[in-house]
């Protein structure tokens, strides 16, 4: 086992994995509201769910009884990938097949974000339900140069709109969890490459820094009433029925 295995089976015993982790993970507060949204959402969905980006389909336990079919899809193989796309390939559902569409953290990663709306639009029943997230603040993550999107509650609202009818618009974190996850996320990027060894050396501290920041971005959060310094969005949004 390498050195950087052995860090990672140990973070992760410590710190949790995705999307289940603890206020010691450098993760905790830039999942703490994205998870508690999708977890009053995800168990109202009925009907086959076609989950965009699955990977390893981490929000699977989450999704009702009513779910007859969960469908990974991804432009990868994964343990949790059902169908593998390329980038530019239409959704391989035929129109009006699928109840529901679970994208999140996705949309940041597509160049015409307008297009694969139209897409999930098009493969959806009427009536048939989406539930997207996307980030607003956040630093760039992703391979290369991939990541190529931020939208505001009002972009996300604009955006969705142009081919679904939106419910909801929420605005997920403050000025607290933005600020820890951006400061947690820089020392992690920061001891990437050939200094990822010092995540071994120093994991203590670390995982101390992650639970220091957690708490304080949370007491941040707690008098933050401005609703401008938010983290992530989600959109609930539905097909228009004729």
């Amino acid at each position: 086992m390498s050195f950087a295995s052995l860090h990672d089976r140990l973070f992760d015993a410590a710190a949790g994995r995705h999307p289940d982790v603890r206020i010691t993970h450098h993760q905790y507060l830039a999942t703490r509201d994205l998870n508690r949204d999708l977890q009053t959402v995800l168990p109202h969905l009925t009907g086959v769910v076609v989950d965009l980006g699955s990977r390893d389909k981490p929000y699977g336990p989450w999704l009702g009884a009513g779910v007859t079919e969960h469908i990974g899809l991804d432009l990868a193989p994964g343990p949790g990938v059902d169908v593998v796309i390329a980038p530019d390939q239409r959704l391989p559902f035929a129109d009006g097949s699928v109840d529901a569409v679970l994208c999140t953290q996705v949309l940041e990663f597509v160049a015409d974000p307008d297009a694969l709306l139209a897409e999930i639009a098009r493969c959806l029943t009427p009536g048939g339900r989406l539930v997207l997230t996307v980030p607003f603040t956040a630093n760039q993550h992703g391979e290369g140069d991939s990541d190529l999107l931020r939208l505001s509650a009002a972009g996300a609202r604009e955006v969705v709109g142009r081919a679904l009818v939106v419910d909801e618009v929420r605005r997920q974190g403050g000025i607290g969890s933005t600020t820890a996850v951006l400061l947690l996320n820089w020392i992690r990027v920061a001891l990437s490459g050939r200094r990822r060894w010092l995540r071994g050396l120093l994991l203590p501290v670390l995982l101390a820094v992650h639970a220091a920041a957690n708490v304080a971005g949370l007491a941040l959060d707690a008098v933050d009433s401005t609703g401008h310094f938010y983290g992530n969005v989600m959109v609930l949004a539905h097909r228009k029925v004729p």
